[in-house]
């Protein structure tokens, strides 16, 4: 190898890492330093909304539609958090003996405010298993898949969570109100920033970035998350008892 061919390899390496580097301040400062300004706003407008003897119908709906542009704004900047941890493998696994039922109720919990500004009901179905996992992984996997049912959900729909025990796992259903993923489009789901042709029912924003952190926290679970059968709004968070 020629002594000008490793100088521009050299190069091009120095630029490699200029630019690791530079993506991975640009993550810190959109998903910290902006997350701040936004839950100050969001915290402005419920102060606003205790005042609502004073409101009219109409700007009750407006703060409504301000607070749902605010979470989805929150939403997005907490995914770049957890892809940033991801690829910089920072998330710890500390796995416990947990309820599984109990956990999944306040995964629905969490998502409450989200279903109701789109009037859909939240349903858990299933025993309470023990399962041995981490808390915080395992809830940000259902805040993913819960989030993902919600946002493609028409108005008024139902969104179902069913647990059941199969030997030494548990599967976590997640059924939404939704069509499901076309079939040529099922490749592609869990793809990091991958867009499909399916569109939030009430113009919430989408990355392409929540299944695939679902996928990738359930590993670091022992499990999987899965879309069984193309064109039913169906997915499956598959994880160990043990």
């Amino acid at each position: 190898m020629s002594q000008q061919l490793q100088d521009k390899i050299a190069q091009l390496e120095e630029q490699l890492q200029a630019l690791q580097a530079e993506k991975k301040a640009l993550l810190k400062i959109v998903s910290h330093d902006l997350r701040s300004p936004l839950n100050k706003i969001y915290a402005l407008v419920g102060l606003i909304k205790m005042a609502d003897d004073n409101l009219t119908g109409e700007q009750l709906d407006y703060l409504d539609k301000i607070e749902l542009i605010i979470n989805d704004g929150l939403a997005r900047m907490h995914n770049l958090m957890d892809l940033r941890s991801l690829e910089e493998q920072r998330f710890e696994v500390n796995k416990e003996p947990l309820a599984a039922g109990r956990l999944l109720k306040k995964a629905l919990a969490e998502q409450m405010a989200q279903a109701r500004r789109k009037q859909i009901t939240l349903t858990y179905e299933g025993p309470d298993p023990v399962v041995s996992t981490d808390r915080l992984l395992f809830l940000r996997v259902m805040w993913q898949l819960l989030s993902n049912a919600i946002k493609f959900s028409p108005p008024g729909s139902k969104v179902i969570v069913r647990l059941t025990e199969q030997e030494d796992k548990i599967w976590i259903e997640v059924i939404d109100g939704g069509y499901g993923i076309r079939k040529e489009e099922v490749g592609r789901l869990f793809g990091k920033f991958s867009v499909l042709s399916s569109k939030p029912t009430a113009g919430e924003s989408t990355n392409g970035l929540g299944l695939y952190l679902a996928a990738n926290m359930a590993r670091l679970l022992g499990g999987k998350v899965i879309y069984p059968e193309a064109e039913k709004p169906v997915f499956v968070f598959i994880l160990p008892k043990g």
